[in-house]
């Protein structure tokens, strides 16, 4: 299974250039062990969402001049008071990916998964991904992966109920397999989280002003430790987004509103 993670920051909350690095770099960390094939991760920023992608470990990418030139000019247009506070939002997501379908070396294969009106990564297995398509001939299939119908399909139930929460009900509702996912709408700041097995855990940081999300409670725990001088000693609790729940999470306060799939 693949690691996914991610955290929103809003207004206000302590995140200097140093310390988002060294968050995302923790996260990467943390995330690796479930997944070394290929990484990649996207940052809201701005109103725009901004994604960097490799076929390679979280530990190999990280070293590349190209993720180091990516995350150094994202960092630099961080919104910031002259204390590193935050005056406009950030967030970001993550994922570490094992190879099930869609070879690694083709770009478009792995997470974020980039479709007109979203960015998401997926942990799990899409059984029916084939008959998806076929039920649907106008959604386009460009990439050689089972997640891509997930964000395909969101899109296109989105549109359709003119609501996400609507959209996902939709979405669960038709696929087999399994789903954990996580995703950046490009028309509004929010973090959506879905799943149908359970493998989503959220720690919600109110006195920091931030919210992080993991697909293991173990590691978002290890990472929440490895930070509590900055989260404070009350970041310990975390919430399990349970099997058929969903929450949609604005940027600007960062609480989750739950949902039944």
């Amino acid at each position: 299974m693949c690691g996914i993670f991610g955290f929103i920051a809003a207004p206000g909350a302590e995140l200097g250039p140093d310390r988002m690095r060294s968050y995302i770099s923790d996260l990467f960390a943390l995330s690796e062990p479930r997944g070394q094939e290929a990484s990649g991760m996207a940052i809201a920023l701005d109103g725009e969402i901004r994604v960097f992608k490799r076929g390679l470990a979280p530990s190999r990418m990280m070293r590349t001049r190209g993720y180091q030139e990516f995350l150094e000019a994202n960092l630099a247009d961080l919104a910031l008071d002259e204390n590193a506070r935050l005056l406009a939002p950030a967030a970001v997501m993550g994922h570490c990916r094992l190879v099930t379908n869609g070879a690694e070396i083709v770009a478009g294969n792995n997470h974020p998964v980039l479709v007109k009106a979203a960015v998401g990564i997926h942990n799990g297995i899409v059984t029916n991904d084939a008959a998806l398509w076929k039920k649907y001939p106008n959604l386009v299939q460009e990439h050689d992966i089972d997640s891509e119908v997930l964000f395909r399909l969101l899109d296109h139930h989105a549109l359709e109920t003119k609501s996400m929460e609507h959209g996902l009900r939709r979405l669960f509702a038709e696929i087999e397999g399994s789903a954990s996912i996580a995703f950046f709408p490009t028309r509004e700041p929010v973090l959506g989280l879905a799943t149908n097995l359970g493998s989503l855990h959220i720690a919600s940081l109110t006195d920091a002003k931030m919210l992080v999300f993991a697909s293991e409670a173990y590691f978002l725990k290890l990472f929440l430790a490895r930070n509590q001088r900055h989260f404070g000693t009350s970041a310990t609790a975390t919430v399990q987004v349970r099997a058929g729940e969903g929450c949609i999470i604005p940027f600007h306060v960062p609480q989750p509103e739950f949902f039944s799939l």
